[in-house]
């Protein structure tokens, strides 16, 4: 690349970058993975410590490991924000958090990026997230799957072509599926005549999907049905 120092990226580049990488970890939430994993990373780990455990020297700004040699660093550490930007990254991949910096330099999912800092920095287990505890989500849905199933897809689709992301395509294809599969066995209790069971498992496989649109689409969806 260039040795001059590549324009930095306007608040509103660096934003829409960082909620792509937000997106994907709530998708990995409702698999059951604790959200305060995740929080707790930002809130008591620096993210130049991440950065020190795989770069020999790390200041305000580093060489990328991530492209191509550079006679001058254009990975940028800010330390107020916990995070980092690459100014010679591809276009939209120069954002990186504590989880995304694992995840590309090990090439690993960023559930094993996130156990990797969870291992590596000591910190205690924390119990993950019980699917079977769907009737206490604040989340709540008097609607089917099928009401939510093409919004859901609608929603996986934007989200993918905007972020442009293998893992989050992978995370919304499971859940998915997971979904379709309690649909499925909802409807084969129903036919063995167990309706308490067929309403339980038509409940759980609305909520795969309600949990990921959240409840403000759930209640337009609800609006139009009425």
């Amino acid at each position: 690349m260039s040795d001059k120092f590549i324009e930095a990226p306007d608040t509103q580049d660096v934003d829409f970058q960082k909620q792509s990488a937000e997106k994907l970890y709530r998708a990995g939430i409702t698999r059951g993975i604790n959200p305060r994993r995740i929080e707790r990373i930002q809130e008591e780990i620096r993210f130049d410590d991440v950065v020190a455990q795989f770069v020999s020297s790390v200041g305000d700004k580093i060489s990328c490991p991530f492209h191509g040699p550079e006679t001058v660093p254009s990975f940028q550490i800010y330390r107020g924000s916990n995070s980092g930007f690459c100014f010679g990254c591809l276009p939209g991949k120069g954002y990186y958090d504590h989880i995304k910096f694992v995840k590309e330099y090990l090439s690993c999912t960023w559930i094993q990026a996130l156990r990797w800092i969870e291992k590596t920095f000591d910190l205690p287990p924390l119990p993950d997230v019980a699917i079977e505890r769907d009737e206490d989500e604040e989340i709540t849905t008097e609607v089917s799957f099928g009401d939510l199933s093409e919004p859901f897809l609608a929603r996986a689709v934007q989200d993918v072509r905007s972020t442009k992301d293998h893992e989050l395509a992978l995370e919304y294809i499971h859940i998915y599926f997971s979904a379709l599969h309690f649909e499925k066995t909802a409807d084969e209790a129903k036919k063995a005549r167990e309706p308490e069971e067929a309403t339980k498992l038509h409940f759980k496989a609305a909520l795969r999907l309600a949990r990921v649109l959240g409840q403000e689409a759930v209640n337009r969806i609800l609006d139009d049905k009425d």
